[in-house]
């Protein structure tokens, strides 16, 4: 099939949304599908040096940016939402000049992968695919009380915009034509309405690389160890619950180290949250790695801690599982899918407050701590875990259905 994805965020170099596109339409070209890749203009230069680089795979790009005038505004992070959303409006009118050249028989849209922003391509008129797709995942209101006034607002504007996109003619359009609809998580199934959930299946929009032997074990010792967090200091990332779960064990087990990489808006928050807790010289901040000695601290860890409050996806956790790391998380959002006891500790939240919270996550700690064999035992079927979830057996899941169904029609 001719397929057009639509990838605002698409790049082969880079984690996060940027690859998780990338992947997606990499793996759709691999089931001999030549594929169209709608895109901004800075990524086609980087996709087509990859795709130069692959044999028996057919990926175009069609490149797209505003005007100049409509973005000299946008700089970094400001003001990307309002950008994402014209863009989307101008996407459709170049790929509906392209689609009248190439006929394209399939539209998927893959990024930005959050269901308020679905876009205009159903109006292409051919089958349509939405997703995966999340964000309808909220934080618990009790879990929200410690933050501060700006966190609160945000998590406030993000519930209500929520709540307003269900009203968007371009989300029930996208949902009535679409042949079918991914959702990340269980969350943000529920939210949308009903009278589609008949076409909307559950499948998370991460995967797994390809596998890579498994590395040998780093040193367990009782009473020691060597936790990882890695993602962006902000406050539903959920990094202070974690610093508060240190403290409470701190003085018992000072063996119970936390490396921290990242960077972000709430670094001096959280910097001085772990100085008022006393926990300094149990953490090591870290704001940017080289690749190769990324995996070398992945190899030293015995534990990633990821306790996200929102998460759609969470590439982490598979960067963790797939190296044969248990994970701990909370129970909520994209994370929760693939931890359980024997790959980490996927601590409850229903219900429960902040300090409840923290103390599941300081007792999963001690147990660990006391008991490092519990880690080791988590190693294989971390490992085993990832080869389900590859990113060729996801996307199989996906378009199987939609190549049977399409090649019948």
């Amino acid at each position: 099939m001719r397929v057009l994805a639509s990838a605002y965020a698409c790049d082969p170099n880079r984690g996060s949304e940027p690859g998780v596109g990338w992947k997606w339409a990499l793996e759709i070209a691999k089931r001999n599908h030549e594929v169209w890749i709608i895109t901004r203009r800075k990524n086609a230069p980087l996709i087509e040096q990859a795709v130069a680089q692959l044999d028996a795979i057919t990926i175009h790009v069609i490149p797209y940016d505003l005007p100049m005038w409509m973005r000299w505004w946008k700089r970094g992070a400001r003001g990307v939402q309002v950008y994402y959303a014209l863009w989307q409006l101008g996407a459709f009118f170049c790929a509906r000049r392209w689609h009248r050249q190439i006929g394209f028989e399939l539209v998927h849209h893959l990024t930005f992968g959050v269901f308020r922003t679905p876009g205009w391509m159903w109006l292409l008129g051919v089958p349509y695919v939405l997703g995966p797709v999340g964000g309808a995942e909220f934080t618990p209101r009790p879990l929200t009380r410690s933050f501060r006034y700006s966190a609160k607002l945000i998590e406030y504007v993000r519930r209500c915009a929520n709540w307003i996109a269900l009203a968007d003619p371009s989300l029930w359009g996208a949902l009535y034509r679409s042949h079918a609809v991914y959702a990340c998580t269980r969350e943000t199934r529920a939210f949308l309405p009903k009278r589609f959930h008949s076409k909307i299946q559950v499948e998370p929009i991460i995967g797994a690389d390809a596998p890579q032997p498994l590395g040998p074990s780093p040193d367990y010792q009782e009473g020691c160890l060597n936790l990882l967090f890695v993602g962006r200091l902000i406050h539903w990332k959920g990094l202070a619950f974690a610093l508060r779960a240190l403290a409470l064990v701190h003085q018992n087990y000072p063996g119970i180290k936390l490396t921290i990489l990242g960077k972000g808006r709430e670094e001096k928050a959280l910097r001085k949250l772990a100085s008022d807790l006393a926990i300094n010289d149990q953490l090591t901040w870290i704001n940017w790695i080289e690749e190769s000695d990324l995996n070398a601290l992945y190899a030293s860890s015995h534990a990633v801690v990821f306790p996200s409050l929102h998460e759609s996806g969470g590439l982490v956790v598979f960067e963790a599982l797939q190296r044969g790391i248990p994970v701990m998380c909370l129970d909520i959002g994209g994370p929760a899918m693939h931890v359980n006891s024997q790959r980490g500790a996927c601590i409850e939240v229903d219900g429960l407050q902040e300090d409840e919270v923290v103390q599941a996550m300081a007792s999963q700690l001690k147990q660990w701590a006391l008991n490092p064999s519990l880690l080791a035992a988590m190693r294989e079927p971390s490992y085993t875990y990832c080869q389900t979830h590859q990113w060729a057996a996801k996307v199989e899941r996906v378009y199987q259905p939609i190549e049977d169904t399409l090649s019948v029609t």
